[in-house]
């Protein structure tokens, strides 16, 4: 299991970074990296989530295989090493490891170099509070790959020894000192990037089983770091404008956000709220981006066959400008400091323990708790669901929010109880939420329509006032829909009775 914290480097900040008392005081070791990446032609490797390599540093070889997920926190996944005679693939030293070889899927006879990086590395150990070990290396070079190449400058982070409590406070005060970010794309996204245009989203991390007999004090972090390293994958895509990365960017905020909820009884609170407040701030900027997103690609397309092409292209042209200005928006918070520091303090709390409320809780064991932690949500949402008939939009839209909480919640800990139960549980939550969204999505679409004044766009007075007359038919129907779902989710029984 590796741990690695990657930060990006703007030379501007390499001289604040090498001033660091740390840094200052160690003796860097200069190597040269040239690394060759393989994956199948069709990127099955990438697929299934995992980097396979071979790097040169002088005169030695190191075959490598890194798989996407890992362990306690967002900066740790697996990885495997196996010293090799030279820069080319050694199959045999994968087949006979039975975990890399499984990972590999069975794709290790099609894969082929697709490409590689130049790397000029100075490593420094450092020793962080007496107690864990850090190698610190500043990169400079290129990826290069299809006849392209991009230039990369980064920190890497990794824990040799020790707690990583000490590496993950180091990290988060030097992105502090030296306004340095979280680098989330690795070496090989930025390869693979190199190779297509047209690169589809990283696979997301797989679902996690949580053991039977897991304690409270392993749960919550096991969780919490499932949904921060979505957090950080999603990051780049999200920057670059793109619709699936902000919607998947948005999820993990509100599963974070749903974990301080179902955890609420036994989290500190003065920081869960900071958090809370934190990702929720930055989950509204994302959802100004997502509002936009979903007008031009979902709404417009569902409406044209009855607005027809002309009026339909009238307004997605000048929904563009909003939906650029959304956009630059997201890029920007995504650029500044909120994500590091979010991603480097949650990973920290948990690290450390000092999320926990009372310490003598924590050997609970977490299956136990869950009935009661289960029943809060379902009981917010039950409440918040009372004559529905007569809920407002607003109402509407915070029993929504509370469904997902709890979909959420139980896909969370899933594992733990007969998937079936769930299953027809969950797909019961499912249902209702499905017309919620389309009526908050009914909502959603007067006020974009309203953004797009009349007096900026002379020419919308008509195809807008038939989208607002098709948007109000969808959710008369939406709203019929929902009275007879919202009837069978209440009588849906809980899996966790």
């Amino acid at each position: 299991m590796e741990t690695e914290i990657k930060l990006l480097l703007p030379p501007a900040s390499r001289a604040a970074v090498e001033a660091h008392p740390l840094f200052a005081a160690a003796t860097p070791r200069r190597v040269r990296n040239l690394s060759t990446y393989y994956d199948t032609p069709d990127f099955a490797l990438r697929a299934r989530g995992v980097a396979l390599r071979v790097r040169r540093a002088g005169d030695n070889f190191v075959q490598t295989l890194k798989s996407l997920h890992g362990g306690a926190n967002f900066a740790s996944r697996g990885e495997w090493e196996w010293p090799v005679a030279s820069d080319a693939l050694d199959a045999a030293a994968v087949e006979r490891d039975p975990e890399a070889r499984a990972l590999l899927g069975g794709d290790l006879g099609r894969v082929a170099p697709v490409f590689a990086t130049d790397v000029e590395r100075d490593i420094r150990v450092l020793t962080l509070d007496g107690k864990t070990t850090v190698e610190a290396a500043l990169d400079s070079g290129e990826v290069r790959a299809g006849g392209r190449s991009q230039p990369l400058s980064e920190v890497e982070l990794e824990l040799k020894g020790g707690p990583v409590g000490p590496l993950l406070k180091f990290a988060a005060e030097l992105a502090r000192d030296a306004s340095l970010r979280f680098g989330p794309d690795s070496k090989s996204e930025r390869g693979y990037a190199l190779l297509t245009d047209d690169l589809p989203p990283h696979p997301g991390a797989a679902d996690l089983a949580l053991p039977a007999d897991i304690a409270l004090r392993d749960a919550f972090p096991a969780l919490l770091a499932a949904s921060a390293r979505d957090f950080a994958a999603d990051l780049s895509p999200a920057a670059r404008g793109d619709v699936e990365g902000v919607h998947r960017l948005r999820a993990a905020i509100r599963k974070m956000r749903t974990l301080f909820v179902l955890f609420a009884p036994h989290l500190e609170p003065d920081a869960t709220a900071r958090f809370e407040r934190e990702l929720r701030d930055l989950g509204r900027v994302l959802g100004g981006g997502r509002d936009w997103d979903v007008f031009i690609t979902e709404t417009l397309a569902a409406a044209e066959g009855d607005l027809g092409a002309d009026a339909a292209a009238a307004l997605r042209q000048a929904a563009q400008a909003r939906r650029g200005r959304a956009h630059a928006a997201v890029a920007a918070a995504i650029d500044g400091p909120v994500p590091t520091a979010l991603l480097l303090g949650l990973s920290l709390w948990t690290a450390d323990g000092g999320w926990m409320k009372r310490e003598k809780d924590g050997d609970a064991r977490f299956r136990d708790l869950l009935p009661d932690l289960l029943d809060r949500l379902e009981r917010r949402a039950l409440k918040r669901g009372r004559r529905l008939k007569s809920l407002d939009v607003e109402a509407l839209h915070a029993l929504r929010k509370s469904l997902k909480k709890l979909r959420y919640a139980c896909e969370d800990v899933s594992s733990l109880y007969a998937s079936g139960d769930v299953h027809r549980y969950v797909g019961a939550i499912k249902k209702v939420l499905g017309n919620l969204g389309a009526i908050n999505d009914a909502a959603v679409t007067e006020e974009r329509v309203g953004d797009l004044a009349p007096a900026d766009h002379p020419g919308l007075a008509e195809p807008a006032a038939a989208l607002l007359a098709w948007n109000d038919g969808r959710r008369r129907g939406h709203e019929r829909d929902l009275r007879r779902r919202w009837r069978r989710f209440r009588h849906a029984d809980p899996f966790w009775s």
